[in-house]
């Protein structure tokens, strides 16, 4: 039964009409440098800095609805007292929907859902987790059918390891970072 339900699947996306994967585009990014506020300050979490590595993800065109997704993320919570060093992440998630685009998509507005899950630093923690959801606005490059985004301003809730606030944050592109750092290094 197996095989010929693979038969089946497989002439399916086979014989699926090619125009309609003009509708995708892939969201490509070689990761991300952030930092961000949680408010109100009286407990901890309140300063935070981050790192991810290779987001990929696709986004659908007509709607502009897409996900993106990092095999790697790290996060250092300057401020707290159990998470006084850098823990790493390994499932990464982000949904989000760009409810417009200006600039032949080149600036985008919209909201967004993530789930940072699966930390580690001596042991896997299966209870902690970030969840954000918010709003985003931010710049990117369309080559077409590849959007590279470069910085992006987040505000909206965060919900760590069951303490919930408020946020504000920003992330740039690393490698136009370094980019940028290298041609200002060049200028002097």
């Amino acid at each position: 039964m197996k095989p010929i339900l693979f038969l089946i699947t497989l002439i399916v996306i086979i014989a699926m009409p090619v125009y309609t994967q003009d509708d995708f585009a892939v969201n490509l990014n070689s990761g991300y440098l952030g930092v961000g506020w949680n408010f109100p300050k009286e407990y901890e979490y309140n300063f935070g800095l981050s790192i991810s590595l290779l987001n990929i993800g696709m986004e659908h065109k007509p709607t502009n609805i897409g996900f993106e997704f990092s095999p790697f993320y790290s996060w250092t919570a300057a401020d707290a007292t159990d998470l006084d060093n850098e823990e790493y992440s390994f499932f990464n998630l982000n949904l989000y929907w760009n409810v417009f685009t200006l600039l032949e998509e080149a600036v985008f507005f919209g909201t967004f859902v993530s789930v940072n899950y699966l930390f580690v630093r001596e042991d896997v923690f299966w209870d902690k987790y970030i969840f954000t959801a918010g709003g985003h606005i931010g710049f990117r490059i369309n080559l077409d059918k590849i959007y590279y985004n470069l910085i992006s301003t987040e505000i909206g809730y965060r919900n760590i390891n069951g303490i919930g606030k408020y946020f504000v944050g920003i992330k740039i592109d690393m490698a136009a970072f370094f980019l940028f750092l290298l041609y200002a290094k060049s200028e002097e």
